[in-house]
């Protein structure tokens, strides 16, 4: 893996999650340490709206086809995040 690269933070184990009404997208990784490669235990969640997710989704399949890349091999689990009860 090319760790030369101009990254913000190094991740492993990535985990995808949609609320209830298909509005945001949580993507939870684990942090990596960049000199040994090896995940740290300690975990990041990001949110993304659905069309951003979904434009992700497509770049991603994009490469998938451009470079030959292999299907992924793994077990999906679906969870469901409850929507957030706003507060008055």
């Amino acid at each position: 893996m090319g760790m030369n690269e101009n990254v913000d933070i190094l991740v492993c184990h990535p985990d995808v999650r949609i609320n209830k009404t298909l509005e945001a997208v949580f993507i939870q990784f684990e942090v990596m340490n960049p000199d040994t490669q090896e995940g740290t235990g300690k975990s990041h969640t990001v949110m993304m709206t659905m069309p951003d997710a979904m434009r992700l989704l497509r770049h991603m399949e994009h490469i998938q086809q451009k470079f030959c890349l292999p299907n992924p091999t793994i077990e999906i689990a679906m969870t469901e995040i409850p929507a957030s009860k706003k507060k008055s």
